[in-house]
């Protein structure tokens, strides 16, 4: 469905220009017109039917994942909790079945987001193309730097998961477990470890922090590089049109 939205987005105007550059029907004009926003308007409707059903469908994948995870869990040797990289990768298990918008439940609709894309490069290259091979070798190098980018900013992000992954299963543990357990209660206040939690809880929340900066500060740095590669891309694509335009060789369909 997303693709024939970005097909019609991508046609629609090129077909519309043509039609008033060479047909003198005003019926057909307006019938063609209202085809493509007709269509436009039933996919689009298509896909916000599919959107409302996301929902339960990325509830029955957790589901099934915990249900693999615990299943997993009971087979295992019990000394293997001692083994500390067990038990992070463990964490790391933990981490991606956590809720509905983890990585590990959403990897169907990412992988449909790859194949998407992918289709709408190669039906806008093959648009590009018939223009001009220059812009189609300039469209290819600004997805490689993106691409590039993209794999950059994953690594650096996992480099950080694990410590991550410790620090929330700390935070969870004594804000969930600990804070509404009363039986807790008694110790804390028979042996005064309400000022030692106290500063516990601000050293993990400094420690979160530090790492959200980092994760920040990788994100706008993929960013700003995305930015500069799109300006640079239509930059060189738009002053070639211009140039093919003024010169008479592509007429305003065409642009």
């Amino acid at each position: 469905v997303r693709l024939i939205l970005s097909a019609i987005g991508l046609y629609m105007p090129t077909v519309i220009l043509r039609e008033l550059e060479v047909s003198s029907d005003f019926a057909w004009i307006v019938a063609v017109i209202c085809g493509f926003v007709m269509a436009q308007m039933i996919f689009s409707l298509v896909q916000h039917a599919v959107k409302k059903n996301i929902d339960i469908s990325e509830h029955l994948i957790l589901m099934e994942m915990d249900a693999k995870l615990y299943e997993r869990l009971y087979d295992e040797d019990y000394f293997l909790d001692f083994d500390p990289d067990y038990k992070t990768k463990q964490e790391r298990a933990n981490s991606v079945t956590q809720n509905n918008h983890t990585a590990g439940v959403h990897f169907v609709s990412y992988f449909a987001d790859i194949v998407v894309h992918v289709l709408s490069f190669a039906l806008f290259g093959t648009v590009v193309a018939g223009l001009s091979p220059i812009l189609l070798v300039v469209l290819i190098l600004g997805c490689m730097v993106d691409f590039r980018m993209g794999i950059w900013l994953n690594r650096k992000n996992w480099s950080i998961r694990d410590e991550k992954n410790r620090i929330d299963k700390k935070m969870t543990y004594i804000s969930q477990k600990v804070s509404y357990d009363y039986s807790y209660g008694k110790d804390i206040r028979l042996f005064g470890f309400a000022g030692y939690l106290q500063e516990l809880v601000e050293k993990l929340s400094e420690k979160w922090f530090k790492n959200q900066e980092k994760s920040e500060k990788y994100s706008l740095t993929a960013a700003i590089v995305s930015l500069l590669v799109v300006l640079v891309r239509d930059g060189i694509a738009y002053a070639f049109l211009i140039m093919q335009a003024a010169a008479g060789e592509i007429d305003a369909a065409q642009f």
